[in-house]
């Protein structure tokens, strides 16, 4: 089982600051890939995309959409944890981040996952994962 906690924790520790989400997408990309999906990253001037799927085309699909790019985090030396540490403290996981939106993606991700590994639908999961939603684009 794919715990969202850690995967959340994981991308924190990418600093993908709008529009630099790469590895935030690469990592996103070695959990889907595994568990059976076709992953393709999806640029689009200077945009980061991944587009995942898994089940066949054209059958009934559902889908999630996110964003895993951040605002930069301003001077590191006003948080109380490092921006992109991802450390865990007095129950929470902190960094940039944390509450928009990287746990979303972790935790429909780590559900995907889950889901397509215990009970494949008969259907199509789709993700779709952005790396500019808090720029311009």
């Amino acid at each position: 089982m794919m715990n969202p906690a850690d995967l959340t924790a994981r991308l924190i520790r990418c600093p993908s600051v709008t529009p630099d989400a790469g590895a935030a997408l690469e990592l996103l990309q070695s959990v889907l890939e595994p568990a059976g999906f076709e992953c393709r990253r999806v640029d689009r001037n200077g945009v980061p995309n991944l587009y995942a799927r898994w089940g066949a085309r054209g059958a009934r699909s559902f889908g999630f959409n996110g964003h895993v790019d951040v605002v930069p985090p301003g001077d590191p030396a006003s948080w109380t944890h490092p921006p992109f540490s991802g450390a865990l403290a007095d129950g929470m996981i902190w960094g940039r981040g944390a509450t928009d939106m990287k746990s979303g993606v972790a935790a429909f991700v780590a559900a995907a996952v889950e889901f397509v590994t215990r009970t494949p639908p008969d259907g199509a999961l789709v993700l779709a994962i952005t790396g500019d939603e808090e720029g311009p684009s």
